[in-house]
């Protein structure tokens, strides 16, 4: 039964994040720097040996060429060398003690040796001696049974002295060739087992104080998507990182649900300022434009039954109802030019700015105390893409109606620029501003207008500033970067109307 419950709390284990954490990061972890610390000990141990082979090689061939020039120098060919100097020639640093150099005559027997001992001994069975009698040269490593096992590097060279092949050998223990913290070398994944173990350790305290609360944060923004935004805000154990990062979370839940609180507002707004629109329209189309439509019709009827008389119809009269027809004409326009402004499609946005400006001015010249609003353009005028002039006009339209309807301003100016590869459209008025903060984007949620600029802003990638005040009036700045444009070369002066 133990057993049993054992197995099941190990597969539990297993199953959850520690375990998870175990066999997936800390044991594959493990076993990869094992591996790494003995592959880099074998590779580096292989790089040392081919780079002591090369130089062990190099040097004894240059102590055969060397001692071949001595023979040579000799009346009788021969290597009249004593010991003390072979010692020399073989080993010219003091700290190198411990490498032993030979020379083997033909026959195997040594005839220089720097341990004056082993001269005159058979060394035909010593690694490399055979090897450079037969005229080759190479490095070999063996163990010498007289160290207890100890490796030593063993180069070999021919020598040619007075038409005979000698035999040149260097030897000096691996020990000494190597770094002696090379000898400890194999001993390292012993020592990854501490810092193993204060891996694991920190990584228990990790899932403590980050693991346990991120999955706990996680929960909470799973909630959050669903609805309940609240529940970032309950309280979280954790680094000071998670807290800060649950401090956001919950700045940011809290914005979206002004923002959503917000937009909802605004589409409120937007479904009754259409409702208005469309009741406005019906009034005039039914005020106006109808009323006008009955009279034409009826003067219609009184020219057609004159002239079933034989009553010739007076030019006047003629006139009269074409002046009729060219009046509704414009009405039907101006009513066109409300819903869609359709010159904005032909002419762009710079002319449209500039017709609407002068229909606001002839517009507010009938007003009391009458109204001035004056248009400028400088720069390279460039067609926008279509949603772009489309936000920038309804914006510019937006702020200069506020200004004539709300501001009661004076003056009203827009302009608009296209320098540096941006193009700034500006609406100044001087009219009764209100106090900057109702301009900012958290408490501008009585003033649709504001709201609906700064949208059709957002949704074309340009930035908005209103700055207001209650004695300086109000300006509305917009800027967006030029893309996807064609130009059109004009630079126009600032005019009135």
């Amino acid at each position: 039964m133990g057993g049993q419950l054992g197995q099941i709390g190990m597969s539990r284990f297993l199953r959850g994040w520690p375990g998870q954490l175990l066999l997936v990061t800390i044991l594959p972890l493990s076993v990869m720097l094992i591996a790494i610390s003995l592959g880099s000990v074998f590779l580096h141990q292989r790089s040392m040996r081919q780079l002591v082979s090369e130089r062990d090689m190099r040097a004894v061939m240059a102590t055969a060429q060397m001692l071949e020039n001595i023979a040579q120098r000799n009346q009788d060919r021969k290597l009249d060398l004593t010991p003390s100097e072979f010692s020399m020639l073989v080993n010219p640093m003091s700290e190198h003690q411990q490498v032993t150099a030979i020379i083997v005559d033909p026959s195997g027997r040594s005839i220089y040796h720097t341990d004056a001992k082993q001269i005159d001994k058979n060394w035909l069975a010593h690694g490399g001696v055979t090897e450079a009698l037969r005229g080759d040269h190479g490095v070999v490593y063996a163990v010498d049974d007289a160290t207890v096992g100890e490796e030593h590097v063993i180069s070999y060279s021919p020598i040619h002295i007075n038409g005979g092949r000698y035999a040149l050998i260097i030897e000096e223990p691996w020990a000494q060739v190597v770094d002696p913290m090379m000898q400890y070398s194999m001993i390292v994944p012993l020592i990854l087992l501490p810092v193993l173990l204060l891996a694991f350790l920190g990584l228990v305290l990790g899932m403590r104080r980050i693991v346990h609360p991120l999955q706990r944060l996680g929960q909470l923004t799973t909630q959050a998507t669903t609805g309940n935004l609240k529940a970032l805000a309950q309280p979280l154990d954790g680094i000071e990182e998670i807290t800060q990062l649950q401090r956001t979370l919950n700045a940011m839940a809290r914005q979206i649900e002004a923002d959503k609180a917000r937009l909802r507002r605004y589409a409120d707004a937007i479904t009754e300022a259409q409702e208005e629109e469309r009741k406005r329209l019906a009034r005039e189309l039914h005020d106006d434009t109808i009323q006008h439509l009955i009279v034409l019709s009826q003067r219609l009827q009184s020219a057609r039954i004159a002239s079933q008389k034989g009553q010739v119809v007076d030019a006047a009269q003629l006139d009269a109802l074409r002046a009729e027809v060219v009046r509704m004409i414009d009405d039907v326009r101006r009513f066109s030019r409300a819903l869609r402004p359709i010159y904005l499609e032909e002419a762009g946005l710079v002319a449209s700015l500039e017709r609407m400006a002068c229909e606001a001015h002839e517009l507010a010249q009938t007003a009391a105390p009458a109204s001035a609003v004056r248009f400028s353009a400088e720069g390279d005028v460039l067609r926008l893409k279509p949603d772009v002039e489309m936000a920038l006009f309804r914006i510019a339209q937006e702020a200069v109606n506020n200004a004539l309807k709300h501001a009661h301003a004076r003056n009203v100016d827009v302009g608009i620029e296209t320098k540096e590869g941006v193009v700034r459209l500006c609406v100044h008025d001087d009219g009764h501003g209100f106090p900057s903060p109702v301009a900012s984007a958290d408490s501008d949620s009585d003033r649709m207008g504001v709201i609906g600029m700064r949208e059709r802003a957002r949704l074309i990638g340009a930035r908005i500033t209103i700055s207001s005040d209650a004695d300086a009036g109000t300006q509305v700045e917009v800027v967006t970067s030029l893309t996807n444009t064609f130009n059109i070369r004009s630079v126009r002066k600032p005019r009135q109307g």
